[in-house]
């Protein structure tokens, strides 16, 4: 018993009021978890033995994330209450294992307890839960009591010790809270119908697994080492990988991506003005992207852990006279130490340096996994947005030139890329800034106004890389241009090898493809030039920092630059390699990602056939439509009277022509024609005299535009010269249609027989 609770301890007397024995108080922590410890422990035995096969159903109970993010906090809080309660028996003569010994129970309990969970979940067995309910309330009794021992000590909150006990209540409460949650929405007991969670049919055809294991195995990715496993012992096949799941389809995304730009079409044709690609992007996958930026801030956060500890650190191993921990000497009377003495620890310290460097790790990395997700899922979208457009869009628009099939590749390929790369970049946007300002800062609270002179050079800089990533951007800019412009030449030398190979123009053909590939080479090195000397002024930039700094700050601040500032400044400098690496890259990314999106724009908004689904019927179902049907439309049409349709068209039939109107084929007399648009009958002399006439249509003054684009009229202010018999249609669009627009009545054609 003196082991445990010390010599001058009164060990589990009862004596004592309850609230005033601190060793009894860790006694009841400790029971408590072996009672957890032992009861999970069997119940887990029982379910192994139950359900001895691999279990696939991975449903997640309601507050899921929030138990994990919970549990991950309490297992910190125990870390921290073992480092305490070492610390403090160092500074007490003997033993007194109830300062670490309960913590080291409660780990284990904090550890079996989300395991426990984890294998219930899996086997959606809910009921097994009511153990940890049980647990966390009899957790709270328990540290509520040792509270209170701590409390009518005269401990408060400048001490460590009394602040770790209060965290864990709190952390207790929190899950009671999840517990009770799920006890109300699963309904296990005390309920007449029990909800019960159907497994996940996708699981069984697929093995990516991110979006349906628990919370630590997302994080981590630990679900993917039995594909790398089975990788590393054989290769793998297509089989081994199974399918996409829908959320990562194409189909999915690009009707994600879809909806957003048709409801940006929708607002800017209300406000009459150009849509927004990226801002349809935006709407479309700004969840994961805002998640992703919550965990890009933390990481970068966490990164200053690390040099703010290398100077406690570097304070701890200092010589004595310098190490104030050290002034102190064991004594009996019990020792409680606060948070500054906690924190000035080098052992400490360490452990929190390797902490801070594996969760930040993890943020870092779950960032980078969510924004190159969501970025792969834009570019499947993007790349069946392209495809579908490609089947509608109109053969003018290629046969006109305003686009090539190499455009059309390249937006697919390339410009789908660009924009992939502007998701992997969208959070370094902001978050470079912040990264720089935060630097800055704890550099100016280390070394004064000389960190301020050699941040300065940065600033300097920074003009500069902007100025070299506008350029690296034009340069891109032409570089694709002059790519259009090789797979266009490439595309007609492989659409004409036949009548290349026939007129032996092979080696005119390849030297023009040449000449188009060599102004594509001079492009791109100079923009390897470019990216060149913008990686040189990144490397030499904190360098130059660093050095004008240490130069400047004895001269300024009258002191000798201690170790412990020379380290932590160090490695402070070092994170703004970061920024100012990735700056320029940025900075080309976002412009390309700009460019990109307004090239595939432009091809999104280029006019698509008008072709209707009635010209793709069958030529049965065409040629049955009754030709008076047709005649009279027709008469209707071209004179709008009732006089005019009484005209004699009672003349045999001698050769026929093709009508299209409302999108019907049908046959019609050519005598019929003659007939509705003369005086009188004709004969067929006179017939064969209108189509041996030299000039049948004549037009003049007439101003034509073959470019949808352009705001000229096709035919303005025209002359329009009709030979007596004619009867005559307009092409538009790869249309024979029936111009109802003209008539008789505005304007006469001259006859010129």
């Amino acid at each position: 018993m003196s082991l445990f609770c010390g010599s001058n301890s009164s060990g589990f007397s009862l004596k004592e009021d309850l609230f005033s024995n601190e060793c009894l108080a860790d006694l009841f922590i400790i029971l408590h978890n072996v009672f957890l410890i032992i009861s999970a422990t069997i119940t887990l035995i029982y379910l192994a033995k139950k359900f001895p096969s691999e279990v696939k159903s991975w449903n997640h109970f309601d507050g899921h994330h929030f138990r994990w993010i919970f549990t991950i906090f309490l297992f910190l809080f125990h870390l921290m209450q073992i480092g305490e309660g070492i610390l403090s028996e160092l500074q007490i003569k003997g033993l007194h294992f109830h300062l670490h010994i309960p913590h080291i129970f409660a780990l284990c309990g904090t550890v079996l307890s989300i395991v426990y969970y984890n294998r219930i979940e899996l086997l959606n067995a809910p009921k097994f839960l009511l153990l940890l309910l049980i647990h966390w309330i009899i957790g709270i009794a328990v540290q509520g009591i040792k509270v209170s021992v701590l409390f009518n000590k005269g401990l408060g909150v400048p001490h460590l010790r009394f602040d770790l006990h209060w965290d864990v209540i709190v952390v207790y409460v929190l899950l009671l809270i999840v517990e009770l949650y799920v006890f109300f929405r699963q309904k296990y007991v005390l309920f007449r119908t029990a909800r019960i969670l159907l497994p996940i049919e996708e699981l069984l055809c697929t093995k990516y697994h991110q979006s349906y294991v628990n919370f630590l195995s997302k994080s981590t990715f630990w679900w993917l080492s039995k594909v790398l496993i089975q990788g590393y012992k054989v290769p793998l096949e297509m089989k081994d990988l199974g399918k996409l799941p829908v959320s990562e389809q194409a189909s999915c995304n690009h009707g994600r991506l879809s909806s957003a730009f048709d409801q940006e079409m929708e607002k800017s044709k209300n406000e009459n003005k150009t849509p927004s690609l990226l801002i349809s992007i935006c709407k479309a996958f700004w969840p994961m992207v805002s998640i992703a930026a919550i965990c890009k801030l933390v990481g970068n956060l966490l990164g200053f852990v690390g040099p703010l500890c290398i100077k406690g650190i570097v304070l701890y191993v200092s010589p004595p006279a310098d190490n104030i921990t050290s002034t102190t000497s064991p004594s009996f009377d019990p020792q409680y130490i606060g948070l500054s003495d906690f924190l000035a620890n080098g052992f400490v310290l360490v452990f929190i340096m390797f902490i801070a460097s594996m969760l930040q790790a993890t943020f870092l990395q779950t960032h980078h996994h969510l924004v190159i997700r969501e970025g792969i899922r834009c570019r499947a979208a993007i790349q069946t947005m392209v495809y579908n457009k490609a089947l509608k869009i109109s053969s003018f628009s290629l046969s006109g030139g305003d686009m090539t099939v190499g455009e059309i590749v390249n937006h697919m390929s390339i410009d789908a890329q660009q924009i992939l790369m502007l998701f992997y970049f969208v959070n370094h946007i902001w978050g470079l800034p912040v990264q720089i300002i935060l630097t800055l800062g704890l550099l100016y609270n280390i070394l004064g106004v000389s960190a301020l002179i050699g941040g300065s050079v940065i600033i300097l800089l920074s003009p500069v890389q902007y100025k070299l990533a506008a350029v690296l951007a034009g340069i891109q800019k032409k570089t694709l241009g002059h790519s259009d412009s090789r797979l266009k030449l490439i595309n007609e030398l492989v659409q004409g090898i036949k009548l290349l190979k026939l007129y032996a123009w092979e080696v005119m053909f390849c030297e023009k493809v040449e000449q188009a590939r060599k102004c594509e080479l001079r492009s791109l090195f100079k923009g390897a030039c470019v990216r060149s000397l913008s990686l040189f002024i990144t490397g030499s930039a904190p360098v130059a920092c660093t050095l004008i700094t240490f130069v400047c700050y004895p001269l300024l601040e009258n002191k000798a630059l201690t170790a412990d500032k020379a380290f932590s400044s160090l490695a402070l400098f070092n994170i703004l390699n970061v920024p100012l690496f990735l700056f320029p890259i940025i900075v080309n990314a976002v412009v390309n990602g700009k460019v990109s999106a307004h090239r595939i724009l432009q091809y999104l908004l280029a006019p698509e056939s008008s072709m209707d689904e009635n010209l793709t019927k069958k030529k049965e179902d065409i040629d049955d439509v009754p030709v008076d049907e047709v005649s009279e439309e027709l008469k209707r049409i071209r004179y709008g009277s009732e006089a005019d349709k009484s005209l004699s068209s009672n003349s045999p039939p001698k050769s026929k022509t093709v009508l299209h109107e409302n999108k019907q084929y049908a046959e019609v007399p050519l005598a019929e024609l003659e007939t509705e648009l003369t005086d009188s009958p004709r004969s067929l002399e006179s017939t064969d005299n209108v189509f041996n006439c030299e000039v049948a249509v004549k037009v003049e003054k007439g101003n034509y535009s073959w470019d949808p684009k352009s705001k000229v009229a096709y035919l303005k202010d025209i002359d329009l010269s009709v030979s007596s018999g004619i009867y005559f249609f307009i092409y538009l669009f790869d249309l024979f249609i029936l111009d109802s627009s003209f008539s008789l009545s505005d304007w006469s054609p001259k006859r010129s027989r």
